[in-house]
């Protein structure tokens, strides 16, 4: 996510970032009003102010723990998937440190589903969390990663039973 820093008022440093904004200036897409244009031709008055889409940056922080509630020994990759979809998504991603933390920066408010991925031996393990995000950061987030889920099922191929396959 693109991060915008500036000095405030009383001289703190303010992390800001940008949602998309739409004509006539609004960040709902909903609310986009559609602009035609032909070749050849041009438009004018139209003027998209982007301050509604500026907002403080929320981090979202937290730990990728293991079955024991330690903090997980491989590194884990963490995206924060927006739940409302447009044309110019984005999914803030951090990876784990060391110890299992990690920290998304330049989140913007909304519904966002926390995907937490990380390999055990050869095997992908998973974790997912709602979280809904405001104007202020998000901390002590635990994800517990856990293998994907197994379907027993039994193969048939020309009326005979097939082994030693996975999918």
């Amino acid at each position: 996510a693109f991060i915008q820093y500036r000095t405030g008022a009383a001289g703190e440093v303010v992390e800001e970032t940008y949602e998309t904004v739409y004509h006539p200036g609004d960040t709902n897409l909903q609310s986009a009003q559609l602009l035609t244009l032909r070749p050849g031709t041009e438009l004018q008055g139209i003027d998209i102010s982007l301050v509604a889409g500026r907002h403080p940056a929320v981090r979202i922080r937290g730990v990728v723990i293991d079955d024991q509630g330690l903090p997980a020994a491989t590194t884990a990759s963490v995206r924060a998937v927006p739940k409302v979809s447009g044309p110019a998504n984005v999914a803030p991603t951090a990876t784990t440190d060391s110890n299992g933390r990690f920290e998304i920066i330049g989140v913007t408010r909304g519904e966002y589903t926390l995907v937490a991925e990380n390999t055990v031996g050869r095997l992908n393990h998973y974790a997912v969390q709602v979280v809904n995000v405001g104007d202020s950061n998000i901390e002590g987030v635990r994800l517990l990663p856990k293998l994907g889920l197994a379907v027993p099922v039994r193969i048939m191929l020309d009326g005979r039973t097939v082994e030693g396959y996975s999918v």
